[in-house]
């Protein structure tokens, strides 16, 4: 018994001392921050759905798909470096205006030749269409750089203010478009482009760009511990977006626009999940570097097991409400899909799971096992994905991704096993990073 009260006494001793640290705020303001994104990215996805119809609007989800998913190799060269290789002392205004020069150069090339590629992919050449993927993938880089920086710097309210003026705008002209019958899936891009370039202007005005050289250097640098996080988000490419791109292309349009909207209103919890992992990994970071190893794993263990239980509540409940729920908010063309929303809500549950664990890997300066999580996981995905589609559907393709999110938690919990997370192991990779 004295043992017990006295875990429980250190216990909350740590948690005071996070609350009084401005933890608690920081989190909040994160949440709030995550919770306008995803909740702009949601009503967008239904304004752009109600105006164009679902096939229209499975068109809309594959394009805002890979955009989103370019996101991960600009983690992986971008802002992994930026958050994961810092040191102690060292000048963060310095090393963002590197980092940020890097990001202007890198994502100018990257946005035009994936627009390139989505087009060829649909069959479509349409300028504005093109105009607008170009934008929203420069734009949404830019002000996701901007974002991590101020999470860097424990400063979520900025990051709540950036959000805030982005997606507001965004919406208000999506909304007016919609109202005047104007809104279709190109002019839905270019709203999104304009929004995001308005707002990053107002906040990169004054920032001064690096020499090349400077940039080639800290490229370099940024390879050498991103390369496996860039293995990792290319091999993202098989595994989860695979089943969207199969479904349009063995099924229909209307089929990708029905599983992607259960996709959508099963994303709801991701509003905490990323809103607290977005300021957990910083502070674990620094926990690690200034704290040790014990303070670190608490955090993240405490932090995570919050998310993945609100998660799992959140999921069951609207996978619950069924073909009403997904009919109420995208239309009654939409209900015909809500069988996939129990599936779907399982796979999202495990993604929960799968978040923290990441986290935990790349904090520990173990990245190469996200890179091989993702390798294994597209191996299996590039397995069953064909013939569970052909067989069952659209339903197989939410069995798939059922299959890929159990993978991957799956095998980070082989590498905690094999010892990965442990004391010895994450401090000795701490100091040769």
């Amino acid at each position: 018994m004295q043992t017990g009260r006295l875990v429980v006494q250190g216990f909350q001793r740590r948690l005071l001392g996070y609350v009084s640290q401005g933890i608690v705020k920081g989190s909040f303001f994160s949440i709030i921050s995550q919770a306008v994104v995803s909740g702009s990215n949601f009503v967008g996805g239904i304004i752009v759905a109600k105006a164009t119809g679902i096939s229209d609007f499975g068109i809309y989800s594959l394009i805002a798909m890979t955009v989103l998913a370019l996101q991960g190799i600009q983690q992986a060269l971008i802002i992994g470096p930026m958050m994961f290789l810092s040191e102690v002392g060292e000048d963060n205004q310095d090393r963002f205006s590197r980092y940020f020069s890097l990001q202007v150069i890198f994502s100018a090339p990257l946005a035009i030749s994936a627009a390139v590629a989505i087009e060829i992919f649909l069959h479509q050449w349409s300028v504005s269409q093109v105009l607008g993927i170009v934008g929203v993938i420069f734009f949404l880089q830019v002000q996701e750089f901007l974002r991590m920086r101020f999470y860097i710097d424990l400063k979520a309210g900025k990051v709540l203010a950036l959000d805030i003026t982005n997606h507001g705008l965004r919406l208000t002209l999506l909304l007016f478009l919609w109202w005047f019958e104007f809104l279709s899936v190109s002019f839905a891009f270019l709203v999104m482009a304009f929004a995001g370039g308005v707002t990053c202007l107002r906040v990169v005005r004054n920032v001064t760009l690096q020499p090349f050289q400077i940039c080639a250097d800290v490229a370099r640098r940024s390879f050498r511990y991103g390369r496996w996080l860039l293995l990792e988000s290319l091999a993202y490419y098989l595994s989860i977006p695979l089943y969207l791109y199969l479904s349009s292309v063995l099924l229909s349009y209307e089929a990708t626009g029905g599983l992607s909207a259960v996709i959508s209103l099963l994303n709801l919890p991701n509003v905490l999940v990323l809103g607290v992992m977005n300021l957990a990994v910083p502070m674990a970071q620094r926990k690690l570097l200034n704290e040790g190893y014990e303070a670190w794993r608490f955090q993240l263990i405490s932090t995570g097991t919050m998310v993945i239980v609100t998660s799992i509540c959140v999921c069951g409940a609207i996978s619950s409400a069924g073909s009403s729920l997904l009919g109420i908010v995208y239309g009654s063309e939409f209900e015909k899909y809500g069988d996939l929303l129990p599936i779907v809500g399982v796979c999202y549950c495990f993604l929960a799971v799968n978040t923290v664990l990441a986290a935990a890997f790349r904090t520990a300066h173990a990245p190469q096992v996200g890179a091989v999580t993702k390798l294994w996981s597209s191996v299996i995905t590039l397995s069953v994905a064909y013939p569970l589609i052909i067989l069952w559907g659209v339903e197989g393709a939410a069995a798939g991704l059922v299959v890929t999110s159990v993978t991957w938690v799956a095998i980070y919990i082989f590498y905690i096993f094999r010892g990965t997370l442990g004391a010895a192991r994450v401090l000795e990779q701490k100091f040769q990073t």
